[in-house]
């Protein structure tokens, strides 16, 4: 893998919009900026003119603008597209490059790219980007977004975030105990049968400070969740519903979910190759609790995407509106985490690689698989939006298979669930 890092890349933004800035505080305290001024106006304007207010015209795009990144992009994806790179069907930070020196594989993330694939390929692909801007070469990247990515001598890959843990530790060293590493391993990220509960009038809540640091280590926590630690999810979406105002309740629970990440920070996500099979598989668990939230009564969905062995997409969150039974909620999560699995065989199947069909949905709900049949089940599901439906269409064209998973067998259980320390830990190694 090569990192490119694009030097000064807002310079080569082009700005379509008319944008106009006023001068910057101070400009008219330098007397060459006055009489270079009075000049251009007395040879662009009439005297009458002349008195009214200056302002500059945008010809590039400055970094601060909204329109930044975008125009960045457009404008580095249609250089792309100009030497033949292929732009991206899927997603459009995700390059696909077919040539004779075989595939480039291009992930976009403002400025940062990352390549991969043959090698060949990679350095072509280098040398027509140099040809358009100033980059920066990484090879042999070990670091990529604030992961940490380490390939072991059987082809295994672990990516895992040690330099955000390092963060969290120096933000609360002066708030844990001193001898929280003595301390004996913790078991689960949060204490059993925790719900957060949102404060209500008259109940004593943090500091401004501490309100502060609470809002900072919860928006940490999510980046870990978000790239390598499935199993801080329950925990941490949790204690998300507190950001504007929390108690000592909730600052209690989030040290301990703190301490328990950084006692198990060696963990992460690790991939590893499949010699026995030319193609790749695809299944996804899905689970839902009935009226999760207690401040409101939505259900909470979760899923978690397995490509061969290895989890490479989870998600924990409320629903959008209120369910009227668990099967009605499995269902929904059930729809919604179908949009995650289409979307990731379909990158897979932009990228040129092969995938059995069909793919695998595991739910522990039979009431849900039921509901799948619209012509028994009309009079129960009328109700239900029709946008929900339409993973109907994925079963009759055989992309997908329904299969019932007994709950127990359900890795989901600890994202959606508060589980006692055994059964947590049968579950995380799965």
């Amino acid at each position: 893998m090569t990192n490119l890092d694009i030097e000064t890349e807002f310079l080569y933004r082009d700005l379509k919009e008319d944008i106009y800035m006023d001068l910057l505080a101070g400009f008219f305290s330098l007397e060459e900026n006055i009489s270079e001024v009075t000049n251009i106006l007395k040879s662009k304007f009439e005297m009458n003119q002349a008195n009214k207010k200056v302002c500059l015209k945008l010809n590039h795009v400055l970094y601060s603008l909204v329109q930044a990144a975008r125009s960045w992009w457009l404008k580095f994806v249609n250089a792309l597209v100009n030497v033949a790179f292929g732009q991206g069907e899927v997603d459009p930070c995700l390059i696909f490059w077919k040539t004779e020196c075989g595939i480039l594989i291009l992930i976009l993330y403002v400025d940062d790219c990352l390549l991969t694939r043959d090698i060949l390929a990679i350095e072509s692909g280098i040398n027509n980007i140099k040809k358009m801007f100033n980059v920066t070469i990484t090879k042999n990247v070990k670091e990529y977004l604030g992961c940490r990515i380490d390939m072991s001598r059987k082809g295994e890959i672990m990516v895992h975030q040690p330099h955000i843990y390092k963060h969290l530790e120096d933000k609360f060293q002066d708030v844990l105990d001193m001898k929280w590493k003595q301390k004996k391993k913790m078991s689960t990220p949060s204490t059993p049968s925790f719900k957060l509960v949102r404060v209500k009038e008259g109940e004593g809540v943090l500091s401004l400070e501490e309100q502060t640091l609470y809002r900072c280590s919860v928006g940490i926590l999510l980046y870990l969740v978000k790239h390598t630690r499935p199993d801080l999810a329950n925990a941490t979406r949790e204690l998300s519903k507190a950001m504007d105002v929390a108690n000592y309740l909730h600052w209690r629970e989030l040290l301990w979910v703190i301490t328990y990440a950084l006692k198990t920070q060696e963990k992460g996500i690790v991939l590893k190759p499949d010699s026995k099979s030319v193609k790749l598989s695809l299944k996804i668990f899905i689970d839902a609790e009935f009226a999760g939230d207690q401040d409101n009564c939505k259900s909470l969905m979760d899923r978690i995407i397995y490509l061969n062995s290895a989890p490479v997409g989870w998600n924990s969150k409320a629903m959008i509106d209120v369910r009227l039974s668990l099967t009605e909620a499995e269902y929904v999560s059930m729809s919604e985490g179908f949009k995650d699995l289409k979307f990731i065989y379909m990158s897979l199947k932009y990228l040129q690689m092969k995938v059995n069909l069909p793919m695998l949905v595991l739910i522990n709900n039979i009431g849900a698989i039921e509901m799948l049949d619209l012509k028994r089940n009309k009079c129960c599901n009328k109700h239900v939006d029709t946008r929900y439906h339409w993973i109907q269409e994925l079963i009759e064209d055989d992309i997908v298979n329904m299969k019932y998973v007994k709950s127990e067998d359900n890795v989901l259980d600890i994202c959606t669930n508060i589980l006692l320390a055994k059964r947590f830990e049968n579950t995380q190694r799965k």
